[in-house]
Parts: structure tokens; sequence; C-alpha cells
């Protein structure tokens, strides 16, 4: 019977010559080569069998790397896989928030143009101009339907309007009541009298008289008085009123 010292060597040549024999050998005559390495006595070990072994030597070699022990294993395909087609993607919507104002706008408002600021400048200064003519004329009354007593050159206006204001609105002491100035317009194209323009000096007494127009002139549709506003004002106040 062999010493064990003896078993242990006789075990690690067989390791070693099963080493070489898997690493020199294809895959189809491998368990051939490992039968005819391996002694028959250590291809089945009995279960009561045991070997002592102090330190198990190194077997493979640092020169030897995972890929020359996998080239000697027969390649694979992987498994199938299957692919699937990407999933659209829906429609997001988002809830409507009550009381929520409006995003801001991702462009900024357009800047106005040159023209645009011109136009804008035009219409405020011709704002302020009627603004300004309308306080300009704020102490004149336009007086109509009143007959041309005599010719342009020498007919007394004045005098015609303070007998107008007294006799037919019937206001006492007309003769005291100053004007800066009085005067006809041209002729109508309907011919009724021409218009008078009176300026007054006192705003006090330019109210007295447009106040009582409303109820002496009710009856007599024939005369007029009205507040003097440029032409535009006019023509919107027309407008409106129609």
């Amino acid at each position: 019977m062999a010493s064990p010292s003896q078993q242990q060597q006789s075990f690690f040549q067989v390791l070693n010559q099963a080493h070489d024999t898997l690493h020199t050998s294809t895959p189809h005559n491998l368990s051939n080569r490992l039968s005819e390495a391996i002694p028959t006595q250590y291809q089945h070990n009995p279960m009561n069998q045991t070997f002592e072994c102090t330190s198990i030597p190194t077997i493979l070699h640092p020169q030897h790397s995972l890929q020359a022990q996998t080239d000697s294993v027969p390649s694979y395909a992987p498994s199938y896989v299957p692919s699937y087609a990407p999933r659209p993607q829906a429609d997001i919507t988002y809830p409507a928030y009550h009381n929520s104002q409006p995003p801001f706008p991702s462009q900024p408002f357009p800047a106005l143009t040159d023209s645009a600021h011109i136009e804008i400048d035009s219409n405020n200064l011709r704002e302020d101009f009627l603004k300004l003519q309308s306080h300009s004329m704020k102490y004149n009354l336009i007086f109509g339907g009143i007959p041309q007593t005599d010719d342009d050159d020498h007919e007394d206006t004045e005098a015609v309007i303070k007998n107008f204001i007294e006799k037919e609105l019937e206001i006492p002491s007309a003769e005291l009541i100053q004007f800066q100035n009085v005067h006809r317009l041209r002729k109508r194209r309907d011919g009724k009298p021409r218009n008078i323009i009176a300026r007054f000096t006192n705003f006090r007494d330019h109210e007295r008289v447009r106040k009582s127009v409303p109820n002496k002139l009710k009856s007599k549709p024939q005369f007029s008085v009205n507040q003097q506003y440029p032409t535009e004002i006019s023509n919107r106040r027309k407008s409106v009123d129609s």
C-alpha cells in the first residue's frame, strides 16, 4: 500500500496532466483525453476515501488568462430578445385652473415703429390744440336767426345783440353788458341771416345769457344761441346727438 506522501504526489501529477489535457484538447475529444489522463482509481473516488493535503500547489499559471480558458469553450448565440416598437407618447392635457391668468407670451410685445410714435404724438397734439381752442372760446356765444339791419360797414352789431338780449331773452339792463368783440360770420347757404359771434368780457354775463335760452326761446324756433366750439368738436357733438 502506498504511503500518504506517495498518494499526494501521484494525485498532483494527475491534476497537472488533466490541466494540460484540458487546454490542449478540443471539446470533441476532451472527455476521452481526460479519461486517458486520469487513472481509473481517481475517476470514481469512493465516498470513504480521503486524502490529507497540507497545501495545493497552483495549477494555473499566470499566463493562462480567462480569455485562454474561454477559447476552448464552443461559442453560442445569445438568446433571442424580442424588440418592441417605441410606445407613442400621448398628448398631455394639463388641467385648467380656475381664476388663473393666461401665461405670458414667450415673445415680447412688438415695439412701436417710428410712424406709430409719430401718429400717436400727432393725435395728442391735435387734442391739446382742440382743448386750447375750446378754452379760448369759453366766453363766446353764437346767435342765430337775427336779421341784419344794415350792411357790414354801417351795422352796429353790438347794439343789435344787446337789443336781442333785452327783448327776446327778457334780460333787463342788457345795455350794461360788455363785449370784447361782436361780428357776423360769412353768408349762409340756406339763405338765413348770418350768425353773430359775441365774446363777453365777463363770464358771469355769458352764463346768465346762456342759461336763459332754453326757457325764453322755447317758443321762438327762428332764433338760436349756442356755445362756440372748434369745428371738429362741433362735428363730434353732432354725431353723438344723432
